[in-house]
Order: structure tokens, then C-alpha cells, then sequence
């Protein structure tokens, strides 16, 4: 029978893709964009999931049950009974894992994110090695194994889970670098306008519109204070690059990923100043020098 500390180890492990699953759809999954139907996708794939992960707690549950009767009076039908729920449980949590990397990879299809196709590729080729070996993991799951026989399938999850999560760490990360892409971006077209805007502005030679030397001068340093912070953001972007999660260390990966995270966050508060220096610009502008 699967033993205590085993049962510990399955919990934190379901925990864990749990937790990470609900920072993903709270960071990642809650900004809405006009007909993204890939967000629509992604959103019932999520759903799905949760329904997933909290029929998989019942089962835990009765996967607890059982066991414990079976400890208490070893009859052959409280052992039969803690078969059945054993390879029930064991059922439920792949079918969590497989629903958790589906969500993932209909994610990496989100709209609203800017990320290279052979590196979105990439990420789903490996999601993909993933969904199928938890398939397939799932098939050899009988209700009529041994208890014996149950638990060295359930190791062979757990330590696949714990050998290959850098799969997730490295589609997190890439998510979160193809967000800042894309809001880098658009604040780049949105800067390029103003400052053309500006330059037509300054060349007004008509005194009822044109600007004095002392505003022209300001709103250029003002400018200038904007530029300066994209130098600021792109040394950051480059840090957290750095940091991108490998493949083959478990704890690695994870360690990286939240150090580039950390960095992303930083960038984040950069463009977030950029954004606010450039609507002082604006303000500089539209206010009259009567």
C-alpha cells in the first residue's frame, strides 16, 4: 500500500501545479482583448482544469479512506476497495496534468502575446512529449493491479513530474517575456507618434500656435528623460533573458525562473515610469503659455 509519506508527496506535488496553475491565470489570464479567441480557449481549458483538480482532491480523499481501512483490517475486501480507489486517484491526477500543459499550450496561441513562431513551436513540441506521456501513463492504470504493482506507477508520475517541470518554468517564462514584448512594443509605436507629433509642433512658425524656447526646451529634456529609461529597460529585459530556464536542472530552472521574473517585475516599474514621464509630456504640451 502507497505509504504516508508517499501520500505527503503526491499532495504537494498536485499542490504545487496547482499553485502554479492559479498564479498563471491570475498574472497571465485576466486582461481581456477584443475577439481573442484564443483567450476564450485558454479560459475553458482553465475551468476545465480547476473541475479537474477538485475532483481529483475527492478522490484523494476516498484514495485516503480506503487506504486507511485497509490498514486497519487487511480483509480482502477493504484491500480490493483500496485498489480500486488507489487507480482512481492516480486516474484523476494525470488527467490534471494532461489538462494543466493543454491550457499551457492553448496560452502560448494567446493574441495578445508577441513571441517568435519557431520558439512558440519549440514550447509546444515539448507540451506536447508531456500531454502524451501522461496518456499514456494514464492507460497502464488498472483498477484490478496490486496495491504493490499501483505504487510503482505512482512513483513513475511523481518522479516524471519532478524530472520534467522545466517544461513549465520554460513556457512560463516565455509567456511573461512575450507580454513585456508586446507592451514594449505598442508603448514604442505610441512614443514614435508623439515625438513626431512633437517635431511638428516645435516647427510652427504661427504665433498663435507656436510654442516659446523655454516650453520646446523642456519637453525635449522631458523627452530625453524617456529615451533614457528605455536604455534602463532594455539592460533589465537582457538580465532576465539570462536567466531563462534550462532544461535538465530541475531546481535550476525553477530558481532561474523566478530570478527572471524578479527582473521582469523591475522592467515592468521602467516602462510603467516611461509610460508616466510620457503623459507629463502630453500635459507639458496641451497646457496653454497665456
Amino acid at each position: 500500500m502507497a505509504s504516508g509519506c508517499h501520500d505527503i508527496v503526491i499532495l504537494k506535488m498536485m499542490k504545487k501545479i496547482f499553485l502554479l496553475a492559479v498564479l498563471f491565470f491570475i498574472f497571465f489570464g485576466n486582461v481581456a482583448y477584443a475577439q481573442n479567441t484564443t483567450r476564450a480557449e485558454f479560459s475553458i481549458l482553465y475551468n476545465a482544469y480547476r473541475k479537474k483538480y477538485d475532483e481529483y482532491l475527492v478522490a484523494h480523499d476516498e484514495y485516503t479512506l480506503a487506504r486507511s481501512q485497509y490498514e486497519k483490517f487487511d480483509t480482502l475486501t477493504s484491500r480490493e476497495k483500496a485498489q480500486v480507489e488507489t487507480a482512481k486517484m492516480l486516474i484523476k491526477r494525470d488527467e490534471v496534468m494532461v489538462l494543466y500543459f493543454t491550457a499551457l499550450k492553448a496560452r502560448l496561441d494567446d493574441t495578445s502575446l508577441e513571441m517568435d513562431e519557431a520558439r512558440k513551436n519549440e514550447l509546444k513540441s515539448l507540451i506536447d512529449t508531456e500531454i502524451q506521456w501522461y496518456n499514456e501513463h494514464k492507460s497502464r492504470i488498472k483498477t484490478n493491479q496490486t496495491l504493490k504493482e499501483l505504487v510503482i506507477i505512482s512513483n513513475e508520475g511523481q518522479d516524471h513530474y519532478y524530472g520534467n517541470d522545466n517544461t513549465i518554468y520554460l513556457s512560463l517564462f516565455e509567456i511573461s517575456r512575450a507580454r513585456m514584448t508586446r507592451y514594449d512594443n505598442r508603448f514604442d509605436e505610441l512614443f514614435l507618434r508623439l515625438t513626431s507629433l512633437t517635431e511638428t509642433i516645435k516647427a510652427e512658425k504661427r504665433d498663435e500656435y507656436k510654442l516659446s524656447d523655454s516650453k520646446i526646451e523642456r519637453i525635449d529634456r522631458w523627452i530625453g528623460e524617456v529615451n533614457n529609461k528605455e536604455a534602463e529597460y532594455n539592460l533589465t529585459m537582457e538580465e532576465a533573458v539570462k536567466l531563462t530556464p534550462e532544461q535538465g536542472d530541475r531546481n535550476r530552472s525553477k530558481n532561474l525562473y523566478n530570478a527572471a521574473l524578479e527582473s521582469m517585475e523591475e522592467a515592468l516599474a521602467i516602462l510603467k515610469q516611461r509610460i508616466s514621464f510620457v503623459n507629463e509630456v502630453i500635459r507639458e504640451i496641451k497646457i496653454s503659455e497665456k
